[in-house]
């Protein structure tokens, strides 16, 4: 988050993380423009957050995601696979929330695709799987360049009786391990 220089520390804090949360937040000010940065303590990895708010307007249920420590130019990774509404940071990049209210930097290299609620669960996971394999040979020459962490998280919550059951074949199963990317399914209980 950013603010004004001048504005005292403590109250900028309060006023944008409440006076309960004050201490899980520091203040960074930024030599260049003077403005004060509030940075979480301890991070949330950035996707999980997006994702449990998604989760809690179940928005997505299954999920392709990569991430790794290092810088890595996202667009290029972009621009490679072409995928409608992938989401995408490099590590360093600037974050701004869509009111412009809250800004970070991007601690991890990252990108990540997936399916809308919408449509059935077992298609879901079918189509997401069918686009990694379509894109399998483009994903291979980036596994390879880069070293990054994959996975495919299929969530599921206590309340939602569509989210039981889940169908994968072994072919599909057989993508994923040729590719080296991880199975993940994550059960939410609320």
């Amino acid at each position: 988050m950013v603010c004004e220089s001048g504005a005292n520390p403590h109250a900028f804090k309060a006023d944008y993380v409440g006076k309960r949360a004050v201490s899980h937040y520091d203040v960074y000010k930024q030599n260049k423009t003077g403005e004060l940065l509030l940075r979480r303590k301890v991070l949330l990895n950035l996707l999980e957050q997006e994702l449990v708010a998604m989760m809690r307007n179940n928005l997505i249920e299954v999920t392709f995601y990569m991430e790794s420590n290092d810088y890595i130019n996202m667009k290029e990774i972009d621009k490679i696979l072409n995928i409608k509404n992938a989401e995408f940071y490099s590590k360093g990049d600037l974050f701004t929330s869509p009111n412009k209210k809250v800004q970070f930097i991007i601690e991890h290299s990252y990108y990540s695709f997936g399916i809308d609620k919408e449509e059935n669960l077992n298609e879901k996971i079918n189509k997401i799987i069918q686009k990694i394999e379509d894109i399998k040979k483009n994903l291979s020459y980036i596994f390879k360049k880069y070293e990054l962490n994959k996975e495919l998280i299929i969530y599921s919550w206590a309340n939602d009786e569509a989210t039981r059951e889940y169908k994968i074949s072994l072919n599909q199963m057989q993508v994923l391990s040729e590719l080296g990317i991880e199975l993940k399914i994550i059960h939410y209980n609320f």
